[in-house]
């Protein structure tokens, strides 16, 4: 399958990706048995937007969600101009969708078949992003759609688009997408992932804050740690993975960090 355009969707052309995906109904595409898509991102985005600090709000629209139709899974700062007004927001790809499904379903089925996920991790490793992510194997099998391993996927979906979302924004509010703006994309036009331009300490501060918006968004840390454990044990890392997470930050790290911001949000709530 060729590698589709790289260029974006913008707001207006949404309703109609939404409309030509939910037509989609090739059994060949699994993410069509997935209940995680786009409207359950915009959804969250609108939800991640709400619970932000009230100083942050006004910088991004209600919903500051950008669809992108690249097959490379990307997660990206993007300002959209229209006249004389702009709109901050986060640009996901058509990939990333397929990515945070597929890790998430990874994770769940290794539930049930406990080494299922390290083995499809070798997999994901040799996916350059120039072609569709491919399809997790022998993924017709009826012990992988039980409902509770699709409850566990879709929260682990919505846990990994929360935090990656909510990075990206924090990356806002905190100047960096200003910063590195001018070297955002190669001299050929493709995104650099911002991950790759600033210091570990720049995108843990992201991070933290991103933990803050996700949990009050009502999502756990889970998910977007599973996406950073598969990064961190890629036999080797394409080089889309710093769209989701920087090199010089392991995963034992973000589990450590992640684990005590979240102990330390559920007792500031007094549960």
């Amino acid at each position: 399958m060729k590698q589709l355009s790289r260029s974006v969707a913008p707001l207006f052309l949404l309703a109609m990706f939404l409309a030509a995906f939910a037509e989609d109904k090739a059994p060949k595409r699994a993410e069509s048995s997935y209940d995680g898509g786009f409207s359950t991102i915009l959804r969250l985005g609108m939800d991640i937007r709400r619970v932000m600090e009230e100083k942050h709000r006004p910088n991004f629209p209600g919903n500051p969600v950008f669809m992108d139709l690249e097959v490379t899974p990307q997660a990206r700062t993007a300002v959209l101009t229209d006249g004389g007004s702009s709109s901050r927001g986060v640009y996901l790809s058509a990939g990333f969708v397929d990515l945070a499904n597929y890790v998430a379903h990874a994770r769940a089925i290794d539930m049930v078949e406990p080494g299922y996920f390290e083995r499809y991790l070798t997999a994901l490793s040799g996916e350059t992003g120039e072609l569709e992510l491919s399809r997790l194997p022998n993924l017709e099998n009826p012990a992988y759609w039980t409902l509770r391993v699709r409850n566990e996927q879709l929260s682990q979906f919505n846990q990994v688009v929360g935090m990656v979302l909510s990075i990206n924004l924090a990356h806002h509010y905190h100047g960096h997408h200003e910063k590195y703006a001018a070297r955002l994309q190669d001299g050929e036009g493709r995104p650099v992932p911002m991950a790759s331009l600033m210091s570990a300490g720049e995108w843990l501060k992201s991070m933290r804050a991103a933990s803050r918006n996700s949990l009050e968004a009502g999502l756990g840390m889970t998910g977007f740690i599973s996406l950073c454990e598969a990064i961190d044990r890629m036999p080797s890392r394409p080089a889309w993975t710093e769209f989701f997470m920087h090199r010089d930050v392991s995963a034992s790290k973000i589990r450590h960090e992640l684990t005590i911001l979240e102990a330390r949000f559920f007792t500031a709530k007094g549960i």
